[in-house]
């Protein structure tokens, strides 16, 4: 039985003699040798129980059968080629959906501002975003992307490459210090209404430098929650002081709807990372991303 890359060579050597009209001129079009051509043609002939050539004249004349056959071999080859073509056009197109896995505590950041920048620069790509802090969803949900704060455990599947540092801050409308007054240090906090996450869900290096700043996470007149776009929500209503990375809060500080506090006194910086897989290609639109993704945050570092 001949395999399927053998036949394929039969047809083309079919296809190459009829259009030539010459062994000879047909196996240099395919740089083989005439006799690999007339090897193809007799097992073609074999194969299919009909004689291709008529070969009365020492000619390579079409027979009644060889012409229909002509007809389905050469669109057959005129098919592969144009699929081809079409990949090969497709390899370099960006185009297709990137699934990416975002920190909730990135929202309202540079990231925002880049993937809206790259939507618009590539009309033909699509995102599908999920906002979470487990990492280990990367490979459950099949992300292509994350973008993650803090210490990531090693992975011989993943990079995490290093895209900035960033670091939480406490802020406040100007209305709320307006009627409360301004704390001039963290442990004038007790006396404020503050709205931040559950303490637990703090890094040790923060919880440690609000504990030596003299913050009491025990005071009655704290809000804790598991959702930062509700500290968010809550304080610009004017009612407490909210907890935030400050680079997410960047444009609302440059408006001045939001004034940082304790600016002479910053808590710890973790490192943003960008984490994609370990693989040997990727398509054309999410090693575009990977690229503008890095070449931003190397333009805003």
């Amino acid at each position: 039985m001949e395999s399927d890359v053998s036949k394929l060579s039969q047809y083309e050597s079919f296809v190459a003699i009829v259009r030539t009209g010459s062994l000879r001129l047909a196996a240099e079009s395919l740089n083989r040798t005439p006799s690999a051509l007339s090897k193809h043609i007799a097992n073609l002939e074999r194969d299919l129980e009909v004689q291709l050539f008529d070969r009365s004249n020492k000619q390579m004349v079409l027979t009644g059968h060889g012409s229909t056959f002509y007809q389905s071999s050469s669109a057959i080859l005129k098919q592969i080629t144009d699929s081809e073509r079409q990949i090969k056009l497709q390899k370099g197109t960006v185009a297709g959906q990137i699934r990416i896995t975002v920190s909730k505590s990135l929202i309202g950041s540079n990231l925002s501002q880049y993937l809206n920048e790259f939507a618009l620069k590539f009309p033909n790509v699509s995102f599908s975003i999920s906002y979470s802090e487990m990492l280990e969803n990367f490979s459950e949900r099949d992300y292509d992307f994350a973008f993650r704060i803090g210490t990531l455990a090693d992975s011989t599947r993943l990079v995490a490459r290093e895209l900035m540092q960033v670091s939480p801050t406490f802020y406040a409308t100007p209305d709320y210090l307006a009627c409360f007054g301004q704390p001039t240090g963290v442990s004038e906090l007790s006396t404020h209404r503050v709205a931040l996450p559950h303490f637990e869900m703090l890094s040790a290096e923060v919880r440690g430098w609000l504990k030596k700043h003299g913050f009491s996470h025990q005071s009655g007149t704290h809000h804790y929650m598991d959702d930062v776009n509700a500290i968010k929500s809550m304080t610009l209503e004017h009612g407490c002081i909210g907890f935030h990375l400050s680079q997410s809060l960047f444009k609302l500080i440059a408006n001045g709807t939001v004034v940082p506090l304790f600016q002479d006194n910053k808590m710890p910086a973790k490192q943003l990372y960008f984490v994609y897989r370990k693989v040997s290609y990727q398509s054309a639109h999410l090693q575009t991303f990977k690229n503008f993704i890095i070449d931003k945050y190397r333009g805003a570092g």
